[in-house]
This record gives C-alpha cells, structure tokens and sequence, in this order.
C-alpha cells in the first residue's frame, strides 16, 4: 500500500495489490498503526493531473430520488465528461468543494452529486468524493490566505491569523485552484478565470 494523504486523526492508502480504489483508517488502529510501522519513509504523493481527488464506494448504494445532482449547465458537465466512471470522477475533482460524489443512475448516465442529502441505502451505485486540499501561509506574520468574494466571484486575499478560516485550494497542472470557487486559479495574488479546460 502507498501513502497518499493523511490528517490530524486518519491516513489515507492506496490499495496496490490487485484491488483498485483508496481507503481512510485512524492513525490508532490495528490497519494505521501497521502502516505507520511499515512505512520506513512515507511519502504523501502529489498527483499532478488529477487534482488530488480520491473516490470510496458507499455500501449499499443510494435511492437516486434522494440525491442532489449538480446542474449539468452550469457547471460543464456534458456527455462526454460524464460518459464512464473514469471521466465522471473526474469531471467531479475538477469542481472542487461543489461535487461530493458520482452516482451510476437508473438512466445508464453518470451524474455528479451536491448532496448525498445522508442517504446510504438504495439500489443505485455511488463514489462519495475525498479530495485533497492546501492551504497558502505567510511565512513572515504566520497567517493564511483567505479569499474574499463578491457575487461568487473570487475578488481579493487578505490574511487570517486561524487556519480553520483559509482558503482551500487544490493544484493541476501547475496551477492553483480555488477549492469554492472552481472556475478560477490564483496568478500571482489576483484571480484569473479558467477560460478553457484546466488541463489547458
């Protein structure tokens, strides 16, 4: 197993052996406490493409009259980012903070999740969305960078001196993307709209 990501109570692995998907265990338990022992030097790898986004099957599905689908218009989700399960996770990772997860509907199609609304049973396939998030430090007055918007839009940085009041951002390709505000990266210390995809 590799270690991909980790917080202040679980750690995050990557399954290697034939089986594919990423799972979260404590730190404390039998699972963590084995990984943290085994790995000699761990390293939390970064995915450069795929913003960093990891997807876990919800046991026993989902009832897809439950769910809250994102709105295919405004958020670019088409045909053909949502043809298969590969291309719907990530058209999800790349909405950052808006999308929770992809569910296989009744319809053949793949839809993104806002809200799981906390079902958990139902006969419809389901990946609820972890993803991988930063936050920018001053490192001359020991604060962090918070966006603040206007109208949903992305607007100014200003300083905060907690970390639970910091913008999220997640990277691909290079560049820094807001984790609320998914259709602008950081240049320099203003906002630039994404115009095309972000892999472009």
């Amino acid at each position: 197993n590799s270690l991909i990501g980790y917080n202040k109570t679980h750690i995050m692995s990557l399954e290697n052996y034939g089986k594919f998907g990423a799972w979260r265990t404590p730190k404390d338990s039998i699972c963590g406490r084995g990984l943290i022992k085994k790995a000699f030097y761990p390293n939390v790898l970064y995915d450069y493409d795929r913003a960093n986004a990891y997807f876990t099957e919800l046991e026993g599905g989902v009832d897809e009259n439950q769910v809250t689908f994102l709105d295919q218009g405004t958020h670019q989700i088409t045909v053909n980012t949502t043809k298969n399960w590969g291309t719907a996770k990530n058209r999800c990772a790349f909405i950052g903070s808006l999308c929770k997860g992809v569910v296989e509907h009744s319809s053949g199609t793949f839809q993104l999740v806002s809200d799981f609304n906390g079902n958990t049973a139902g006969p419809q396939r389901a990946f609820a969305k972890s993803q991988m998030v930063i936050y920018l430090k001053d490192e001359a007055s020991g604060q962090y960078v918070e966006i603040k918007s206007v109208n949903g839009i992305p607007e100014t940085l200003t300083l905060v001196s907690k970390k639970s009041e910091a913008a999220p951002f997640f990277t691909s390709y290079g560049r820094m993307i807001s984790f609320e505000f998914p259709s602008y990266h950081l240049v320099g210390n203003t906002f630039k709209e994404i115009v095309e995809t972000v892999r472009e």
